[in-house]
């Protein structure tokens, strides 16, 4: 997904989740909009370099709401890959 995909539309991000985590990041991400809180969660993703491959990651992550109301998230998204395996 490309990152003017996700500027257009953030729930393209879960196309790439595999199924199995998608519900527990999904309950993460909206727990942490609604409250506006940090959040640290790690999940697989399909990885475009070796198709039929998923990779882990680690994504942390603080919310704020700007004053149209919007929120931003500004985080980091690290490949764990290497340490789950």
């Amino acid at each position: 997904v490309s990152p003017d995909a996700v500027k257009a539309d953030a729930n393209r991000l879960f196309e790439v989740i595999h199924p199995e985590d998608a519900p527990m990041t999904l309950a993460e991400t909206l727990s942490a909009e609604r409250e506006l809180s940090g959040f640290d969660i790690e999940y697989r993703v399909r990885d475009n370099r070796r198709p039929g491959e998923w990779k882990w990651i680690r994504v942390q992550a603080v919310t704020n709401r700007r004053e149209d109301g919007a929120v931003v998230w500004t985080g980091l998204v690290t490949d764990i890959s290497d340490y789950k395996y």
